[in-house]
């Protein structure tokens, strides 16, 4: 009894022996290249490989899963100038052999030229943001971009680098034109230069009360207008509309811009008088200043005085 189940035990164990040298463990894929846009590699061969699973990390997250039967990957669909890298693994019959990793960059296909479009200015109070876009398939090719703003027919351009796509201005005056040029620095190499313009919307801006004498019949009021420094559009009127009182006070523009003395005459006494008062520019017509101003009374010692000179004269 004891002779049968050692044989039993042995067989067994021969039969154990026999199912593990079955298996195959494929060999680690070498020789991993990528020419273009064509992921290749050298096939395992020591086993029936059926087929090999492709990884993509970009920084260490996985990106993309590819399944293929060949020793090969296209990888057109993957965006210019990234650096990633890639893990092969050959698979036979469900048996998954050791990682292969390979690092590399997706070149930019000579002769090709990267420009920059869709600028845009956004003004955001006395400032502007100036914004561009270079193509998706390009976007990680763009390590910096080269800019050169000439204001208003500027000589010298104000020239700088910068590796965002858009940039800060600062300060501007309404009406300022600007000339840009923007090119796409690629591994130390400038690609064609891209050229556009801009103008400031030229958003014409109230004008201020400086001073107000108050008469018995008049008004005498004295307006400034933006300084040409902030607000280069040409001033063209003022107007004044009151109720009893409508003006348009041509203005002749000029860079010193001297403020602007108005009368308004005919007027009752003793009384009270509103009036929006407005700029108007190459652009439009301001938002309106509301003014509220009283004549001044008549004075009963005036009308005393009247009354005696004309009792004398009589």
């Amino acid at each position: 009894m004891i002779r049968k189940v050692l044989v039993f035990a042995l067989l067994v164990v021969c039969s154990t022996t026999g199912a593990k040298a079955q298996l195959c463990i494929p060999d680690t894929v070498y020789n991993i290249n990528l020419d273009n846009t064509t992921l290749t590699w050298d096939p395992s061969t020591n086993c029936n490989t059926t087929h090999y699973i492709v990884n993509i990390h970009n920084n260490g997250m996985l990106e993309y899963i590819y399944q293929v039967d060949n020793a090969s990957l296209d990888v057109s669909f993957l965006s210019f100038c990234r650096t990633l890298t890639f893990t092969v693994t050959a698979i036979a019959e469900h048996i998954l052999g050791a990682e292969s990793q390979y690092e590399a960059t997706i070149a930019l296909p000579t002769g090709t030229d990267i420009t920059v479009f869709n600028f845009t200015g956004d003004q955001i109070d006395r400032d502007v943001l100036f914004q561009w876009q270079v193509d998706d398939d390009y976007r990680y090719c763009a390590e910096s971009f080269k800019v050169r703003i000439w204001k208003e027919q500027e000589a010298a351009p104000q020239e700088f680098e910068t590796s965002q796509n858009g940039y800060y201005l600062t300060d501007v005056s309404q009406c300022m034109y600007y000339d840009v040029e923007i090119s796409v620095v690629h591994l130390t190499m400038e690609h064609p230069v891209a050229k556009f313009n801009y103008t400031v919307p030229p958003i014409p801006n109230n004008p201020k009360l400086v001073a107000v004498t108050q008469g018995v019949y008049t008004i005498n009021t004295t307006w400034s207008l933006e300084s040409y420094a902030i607000n280069k559009c040409n001033v063209t009127a003022l107007f004044i509309n009151g109720t009893r009182f409508t003006a348009t006070i041509p203005i002749s523009d000029v860079p010193e811009r001297p403020d602007i003395v108005v009368s308004i005459p005919g007027l009752r006494a003793d009384s009270m008088y509103f009036f929006n008062v407005s700029v108007k520019n190459e652009a439009g017509i301001s938002g309106a200043f509301q003014m509220a101003v009283q004549t001044l009374p008549i004075d009963p010692s005036l009308k005393l005085d009247s009354e005696i000179d004309s009792f004398d004269s009589s």
